[in-house]
């Protein structure tokens, strides 16, 4: 049987709240604050902690329910794999990169959410390397699964509208590279109109390989985040 949206947008609300949690709980341990992920210093480590949560809880929520209705989770979520799609999700996201730090460093006088990064690349943790492995797992649900159900309700070009916009939501900052990046994902998605979320998963991986060497290699570079 198919899943639903009702089931995408579950699987959302329960990861967001799964982060909020875990960023809870890390900053009132460490810090006796509930509200490290909004207080200056220590939301460079409770940032980190709330979107790797949040992606290992999208990436086993969407699994899992896959597996619960009957499919196989790793046909539908990576088929069909093909190479070039991955040496193109490589290329692409190695070409990314260079936009969102040309990005920030043209826009590095303005304020959020024009600016910055939604990770503390600035500032990098060690929780952000755990972050910058995490969120590309939560390609498998944004183009796969949660795209399926939403083009049969509204079509190809309003499910992917909402996704993007979902994208930027959640991401945040800078808001207008989020956009960006979330509408090009989608159409490494749709390429030769397969739903593989293989070619997305390698463009953010080397993305955020390419930024973690910036954080924590490049200090000049880091701070125009």
């Amino acid at each position: 049987r198919p899943w639903t949206v009702s089931s995408v947008y579950r699987i959302l609300l329960v990861s967001l709240l799964g982060g909020l949690v875990m960023s809870m709980v890390y900053g009132s341990a460490l810090y006796s604050n509930l509200l490290a992920l909004w207080t200056p210093l220590q939301r460079n480590e409770a940032l980190p902690i709330f979107y790797f949560t949040f992606a290992m809880l999208v990436f086993a929520l969407t699994w899992q329910s896959l597996r619960s209705q009957g499919w196989k989770p790793n046909t539908l979520l990576f088929a069909p794999y093909l190479p070039q799609n991955l040496s193109l999700g490589i290329l692409t996201g190695i070409a990314w990169a260079f936009v969102s730090v040309l990005y920030a460093n043209l826009t590095r006088s303005l304020p959020q959410p024009w600016n910055g990064y939604f990770l503390p690349l600035e500032l990098p943790s060690f929780w952000l390397i755990f972050a910058l492995l995490a969120l590309p797992l939560t390609e498998p649900f944004w183009r796969a699964y949660a795209f399926t159900p939403l083009e049969k309700r509204y079509e190809r070009p309003i499910a992917v509208g909402i996704l993007v916009c979902l994208y930027g939501l959640i991401f945040g900052v800078p808001l207008p590279l989020m956009l960006l990046e979330g509408a090009l994902l989608m159409g490494l998605t749709l390429y030769k109109r397969n739903n593989s979320s293989t070619p997305a998963m390698a463009m953010r991986f080397t993305l955020y390989i390419s930024l973690g060497v910036v954080a924590f290699l490049l200090p000049a570079v880091r701070v125009w985040f």
